[in-house]
């Protein structure tokens, strides 16, 4: 999974909220051009200052709470609650990153199940 920013910044004294649905037209406009999985996870257009209000940092003794744990419990536990504080434009948790699954594929287990391909392995899980 990935992601990516496009960050439009307009001249002062512009009427934010109407550059916001302006912006907004567009991405419409052009969705349709855009992969299939980026259609599903869907795209957000939102104003904000680049102004950063705060600092917060989650740290810990024990040895078990390391930085991926922190950064798994911020983005859980932490960021939408401080994303729906009126005046909050974004959250951005920076650490370790996110923990990740590797699944190993066998392919006699695969044909009792009547997969055929690591796409069908895929699309069963989503389900």
């Amino acid at each position: 999974m990935g992601s990516y920013t496009l960050t439009v910044t307009f001249a002062i004294g512009t009427d934010l909220d109407e550059a916001q649905i302006l912006a907004q037209n567009r991405v419409d406009a052009a969705s349709s051009q855009l992969p299939s999985s980026v259609q599903t996870q869907g795209v957000m257009v939102r104003k904000r200052s680049t102004s950063i209000l705060a600092f917060i940092t989650l740290t810990s003794s024990d040895p078990d709470y390391d930085s991926l744990f922190l950064s798994n419990y911020a983005k859980i536990n932490l960021a939408d609650p401080l994303a729906r504080v009126p005046g909050v434009g974004n959250i951005s948790i920076f650490g370790a990153g996110d923990y990740a699954i590797r699944i190993w594929l066998n392919a006699d287990r695969m044909l009792a199940l009547k997969l055929t391909t690591p796409a069908d392995v895929s699309n069963a899980i989503k389900a």
